[in-house]
């Protein structure tokens, strides 16, 4: 059984409609500049529809900006999951992989499994805990305890699956966040430090391969590869930092 077990999740844009309550919310704060009064028709014309276009530029922003982060969300689907356990590399995954990458996968030692949906890639992952974790196994993710474990348990609910237990409250002693723990060790308890912060404070060598707002977009590309190694990447450098931390 594996001892301990890194994992981390990336999230995709959520479906329009399920972020509509917050895109209505801040349109709702979307200030209409008041248009000049000329004396002529014409000119009175030109002026309100230069007002209305505007108004309707700022609410495409607008929407455009909840859209961006809507990732974020709890409403965001997840995309995959990356872990590390033990020193051996797995991920879980809805990608459609072409052959050559996942021959790139599987030479830089990541083993993928690959799913036609998210509640077919959960029911993998229940699968795998149950089958390779005990109940001493120890998990541990980078701001886990805000974002991968809530998320995870969250999607299960969605899906009417059961949660399994390795990932459920009644084993959060054996649940980890290295931020908080990082937080603790550096005297500032739960302050926020990114993953690159705490690996170059900890002289754990990390390179960031792209930034986790890039993820969503990526995703919809269909640039699974590009999102897999960084999932990963973000995995070990979380999972070697529990390690240096213990």
């Amino acid at each position: 059984m594996f001892q301990i077990v890194g994992l981390d999740i990336e999230t995709a844009h959520a479906e329009t409609w399920a972020v509509q309550p917050e895109i209505d919310a801040a349109l709702a704060k979307v200030f209409r500049n008041k248009a000049k009064v000329y004396k002529t028709p014409e000119k009175q014309r030109e002026e309100n529809e230069r007002i209305e276009q505007e108004y309707l530029e700022k609410c495409q922003e607008v929407k455009q900006k909840v859209i961006e982060k809507s990732a974020l969300s709890l409403a965001a689907p997840i995309s995959c999951i990356g872990i590390v356990a033990d020193g051996r590399q797995f991920h879980f995954s809805t990608f459609d992989f072409s052959d050559e990458e996942l021959l790139t996968l599987i030479q830089a030692g990541i083993m993928p499994f690959t799913f036609e949906s998210q509640p077919e890639m959960l029911q993998g992952f229940s699968w795998w805990l149950n089958t390779y974790c005990d109940f001493d196994t120890q998990y541990v993710g980078h701001n886990a305890w805000n974002f991968d474990y809530s998320r995870l348990r969250l999607a299960y609910l969605k899906a009417g699956l059961t949660i399994p237990y390795a990932l459920s409250k009644d084993n959060r002693e054996n649940q980890f966040d290295t931020m908080r723990m990082f937080s603790w060790f550096s005297g500032e308890q739960y302050t926020y430090t990114s993953l690159e912060l705490m690996c170059a404070a900890l002289e754990i060598p990390f390179t960031k391969t792209m930034h986790g707002s890039e993820v969503p977009d990526a995703v919809a590309n269909k640039e699974y590869l590009r999102v897999t190694l960084y999932n990963m990447a973000d995995t070990w450098a979380c999972y070697k930092a529990f390690l240096k931390m213990l």
